[in-house]
């Protein structure tokens, strides 16, 4: 049980992307999507709320949002939750990227291991 225990620790340790700042977003509703950005080592340089999905639907403040992180700390991965919503958080993250013509790539993560970021 050790062995697993410490071969474990040293999995989730590794970066997930390397030489990437990320935007890590925990998708939801109601609550918003928690944006955590860190850097190419995986400290957190800031984070925010946004509400592009029900029952606010503010997409527009929420490309302002991803646009000012991306233009301040040089962004260039996006990682969405698995979890609740993230297939609408997906179709806002992806047509922003398209609509300004971004260098930034996004995927989908599983929520388990980016919840300790974003919560």
């Amino acid at each position: 049980m050790k062995v697993f225990a410490k071969n474990t620790e040293k999995l989730l340790m590794v970066p997930p992307v390397k030489n990437a700042r990320i935007i890590s977003i925990d998708p939801g509703y109601r609550a918003g999507c928690k944006v955590a950005v860190l850097n190419e080592t995986g400290k957190l340089l800031a984070y925010t709320t946004v509400y592009p999905t029900e029952p606010k639907n503010d997409v527009a403040g929420t490309e302002k949002t991803l646009l000012k992180i991306i233009e301040k700390y040089n962004s260039n991965v996006i990682v969405i939750g698995n979890g609740t919503a993230s297939r609408e958080t997906e179709s806002v993250v992806a047509n922003f990227i398209k609509k300004h013509k971004l260098d930034v790539s996004y995927t989908i993560v599983n929520e388990a291991g980016q919840m300790a970021v974003t919560s």
